[in-house]
């Protein structure tokens, strides 16, 4: 039986990896004209509560939530990093020790839900490369870290409303950023599109401990097959990231500009 559920899981995980990554070969998706998100699957242009979203401050809806905790995201561990031609991601975090495994509980969340993987969202013109805007501005890069819920199979991860909880961090450029070494010589070995390479002693940092200032709504994932299953935490409080990091980044995995992405919808609480 234990190798049954071996065998079982596998598949599924690289599912959901494939849905969350947006790496699925079979399904042809991009920024372009003729591959855009106006060319991608039925439910990415009419399902009731798609992301991303334009967050309109006079229209939020206040509640008192507990600070949201991230939880072992100084640990480190072997990870490998992929340019599938989309963007560069940091993955192999099931992998980890579950004692290390970074995690996030709390902020309203119910459950404790762990890191799957994290990615970043930029453009080629430095200034709107975030997904999500706030009163339809724009920032330069987006950061996703992606969790699944604990205690849920990977099937139910996909198809329950609480299985994928997603925290956006809005970074802003500055003299002063946050300088995420690892991140740094990661994109250095994936330049080119359909590479990777594992890196051992991975840690992420440069991340705050808690969060008390967010906006929280239930959305979709991003990218095909945008799958509605996702409790979205965007910190109100941009970070600041070096140049240098994001015109690296900008060589591995330039898009266009968010403008052709962002959506809003009235069905959330903005």
């Amino acid at each position: 039986m234990y190798f049954l559920n071996i065998f079982l899981i596998f598949p599924t995980l690289l599912l959901l990896l494939k849905l969350i990554l947006g790496a699925d070969k079979d399904v042809e998706w991009g920024y372009e004209e003729h591959n855009g998100p106006d060319k991608w699957v039925q439910k990415c242009k009419e399902g009731k509560n798609q992301s991303p979203i334009n967050i309109q401050t006079r229209s939020l809806k206040i509640n008192c939530f507990d600070k949201l905790e991230l939880v072992n995201y100084n640990n480190s561990g072997i990870v490998e990093v992929n340019n599938n031609g989309h963007g560069v991601i940091v993955k192999g975090f099931e992998h980890w020790d579950p004692k290390k495994r970074p995690y996030i509980t709390r902020g309203g969340l119910k459950g404790k839900y762990v890191l799957l993987q994290y990615h970043f969202h930029w453009a080629v013109d430095h200034l709107e490369g975030s997904e999500h805007c706030i009163d339809g501005k724009y920032y330069p890069v987006e950061l996703h870290l992606v969790h699944v819920k604990e205690g849920y199979t990977l099937a139910e991860d996909l198809e329950k409303p609480d299985g994928i909880a997603v925290v956006g961090f809005f970074m802003k450029i500055g003299k002063i950023g946050r300088k995420m070494e690892n991140m740094e010589e990661a994109m250095k070995l994936v330049v080119k599109h359909d590479t990777s390479t594992t890196i051992s002693n991975f840690t992420i940092g440069a991340l705050p401990k808690t969060l008390d200032n967010f906006y929280r709504y239930q959305g979709s994932l991003t990218t095909p097959n945008c799958s509605e299953s996702v409790t979205w935490t965007i910190n109100a409080e941009p970070l600041t990231i070096d140049r240098e990091q994001v015109n690296l980044g900008l060589s591995s995995t330039p898009r266009p500009p968010a403008t052709m992405i962002c959506r809003q919808f009235n069905n959330h609480d903005f």
